[in-house]
């Protein structure tokens, strides 16, 4: 299978980054909103600040063990999802930055998409709504149009920050008589104000789970260090 191959439905992948769970491992669940409510509440800081926090929240290749590098290639115009969650996040963060494509061998990728909002409230609607069984069930539908969806559910991970959500989707595709069963893991971190959007893809299986507790607590950290914040804090 090409490279080109994989990057194609890998970045559809990435376009749905913020579908997860929104369990908290040791917390109780709790049915969330699928869509951003409204908050009323002054700005905690300026866009300008926000955008200074994106850039340097997002994950750098030095966070990666050796093998690993950046692919100028894989870049996409696609809207993604028509989801309300996913075009609510969208349109109320105050900073969007999203990383270069990280890839190993070809058949291995990792992407980033780093949130910042005005306030840790905004930032709690957004990862509520996007982690939201109602939009899982729309990712779901909108990965059925690329290719045979099969199984798909939500993953334990270790809580990173102030909050972790995860869920696995496998695609079966398609292409020049190549066929390939896509395992597409889908990691939601919130730290303070901002909220990373990670999107790890294989096409052997599942991605390896320590690479990929290793690289979800890397962005938390980078969250919390762009906001002054210790690594591992929780604010709550």
């Amino acid at each position: 299978m090409s490279r080109a191959f994989l990057s194609l439905f890998a970045l559809v992948a990435a376009t749905l980054a913020g579908c997860g769970s929104s369990h908290v491992a040791g917390a109780p669940h709790t049915p969330q909103p699928a869509r951003v409510q409204p908050v009323d509440l002054a700005p905690a800081v300026s866009r300008s600040t926000d955008q200074r926090v994106a850039k340097a929240g997002l994950l750098r290749l030095s966070d990666l063990p050796s093998g690993w590098a950046t692919d100028d290639s894989a870049s996409s115009n696609s809207s993604g999802a028509d989801c309300g969650a996913i075009k609510d996040y969208k349109r109320t963060a105050s900073a969007l930055r999203t990383a270069p494509t990280m890839e190993r061998n070809g058949w291995d990728q990792i992407q980033e998409k780093v949130a910042v909002f005005a306030d840790g409230v905004r930032a709690e609607h957004a990862f509520a709504a996007v982690t939201s069984a109602s939009t899982r069930a729309c990712i779901r539908k909108f990965m059925a149009q690329t290719g045979t969806v099969g199984q798909s559910g939500q993953l334990n991970v270790d809580r990173v920050a102030d909050g972790t959500a995860a869920s696995r989707i496998t695609v079966h595709v398609e292409s020049g008589g190549t066929q390939v069963d896509l395992t597409v893991d889908l990691v939601v971190v919130r730290a303070g104000h901002a909220i990373a959007l990670l999107v790890f893809t294989s096409a052997f299986g599942p991605f390896d789970q320590h690479l990929r507790s290793a690289v979800t607590r890397a962005a938390g950290c980078r969250l919390q260090h762009a906001q002054k914040l210790a690594c591992g804090a929780y604010m709550g």
